[in-house]
């Protein structure tokens, strides 16, 4: 019962007046995409590379994983801090996790003096879109090579440790996010082949211009998706490029 009444306070969130003013003088560039695809890399990139941008720090009410550092990854909270403020409409956004846990931003996560940076799952740009930021696009970060994609999450894996449920659980959110992405006709396609010129790229959305290669790297990702395909039942993926192609 607990459950269903959570689910529905935030399926039917919507921020307080004072939070949605606030909003309202904001600037956000979302970047989506399945684990270990460069998201985090490109962004702190973007935000060494100018002082006009700003990395929003997401909140989550679950614990820390093993590879993650509090402040660095998230910011760790408490579950009836969030739920408190979840409930007076003092959150930016709020989702329930694959885990239960809750994830959400608040407005002091943002500057308003910024272009802020942020990682968002692929479900929640409808959310961010009906919101009233000042300026918001959202980016697909595309590996360059699928196979070097799983690579970096089969790194990823071995660090943290995966189960086979893990495994299972991040080729689904991959699935999904690539599905999400190519359905929707706003989304910006960045390729991440050199750190370098992808963070090149997301400055041009920061600065309102299309990114370059917007249309290889849509191509590209829809290249991913299909041999992401092959790998949705595989457990640990197979990687050759018998099977799985460039």
């Amino acid at each position: 019962m607990e459950d269903d009444y959570l689910r529905s306070l935030v399926e039917n969130y919507r921020p307080n007046d004072a939070t949605l003013k606030t909003i309202s003088q904001l600037k956000l560039v979302a970047t989506v995409a399945p684990s270990s695809s460069g998201k985090t890399s490109i962004m702190q990139a973007a935000a060494k590379a100018s002082v006009d941008i700003h990395m929003v720090l997401g909140e989550t009410t679950r614990a820390p994983r093993l590879t993650e550092k509090p402040g660095i990854d998230y910011l760790f909270r408490s579950y009836e801090e969030v739920l408190a403020e979840l409930k007076r409409g003092d959150l930016v956004d709020v989702i329930i996790g694959p885990s239960g846990g809750l994830y959400c931003t608040r407005p002091a996560n943002y500057l308003a003096s910024a272009t802020n940076v942020m990682a968002l799952v692929a479900a929640a740009i409808p959310t961010f879109r009906s919101l009233p930021f000042k300026y918001f696009k959202a980016v697909f970060i595309v590996p360059a090579q699928f196979k070097l994609w799983q690579s970096w999450l089969n790194r990823q894996a071995e660090v943290g440790g995966w189960t086979k449920q893990d495994w299972r659980g991040r080729l689904a959110e991959a699935r999904q996010s690539y599905e999400i992405a190519l359905a929707d006709s706003q989304m910006l396609f960045i390729l991440n082949d050199v750190v370098d010129k992808a963070t090149d790229r997301l400055l041009q959305v920061v600065q309102g211009e299309p990114p370059a290669d917007h249309a290889e790297a849509k191509n590209q990702a829809s290249f991913n998706y299909q041999r992401l395909l092959q790998l949705t039942d595989l457990y640990p993926p197979k990687i050759s490029s018998e099977n799985l192609g460039g």
